[in-house]
């Protein structure tokens, strides 16, 4: 299970209006959370988008964008980051 929020999905949001449910809006503040801490590590959006895309050994080869979808999983992922930050194991 990941986020299922698609950027037409986002668009038409803005068209009608209509708001963000609280789920999808906590997803929401995960992924700039964790966007944010990955600012740390790649110099380029789309090296951040290709890491949160790839399948990682330390999260048992899942993504970590798929993980997002809840605290539990964001801290697994949040975990890793500083790892790497900090150039130690997971």
């Amino acid at each position: 299970m990941g986020l299922s929020l698609e950027p037409r999905s986002i668009r038409v949001r803005e068209k009608t209006r209509r708001r963000f449910t609280i789920a999808e809006s906590e997803g929401i503040a995960r992924v700039i959370r964790v966007r944010r801490q990955l600012e740390a590590l790649f110099t380029t959006d789309q090296a951040i988008a290709q890491w949160l895309k790839a399948p990682d050994r330390e999260l048992r080869h899942r993504t970590p964008l798929s993980l997002l979808s809840t605290d539990l999983g964001t801290a697994k992922v949040e975990n890793l980051i500083r790892a790497m930050i900090h150039g130690v194991p997971a």
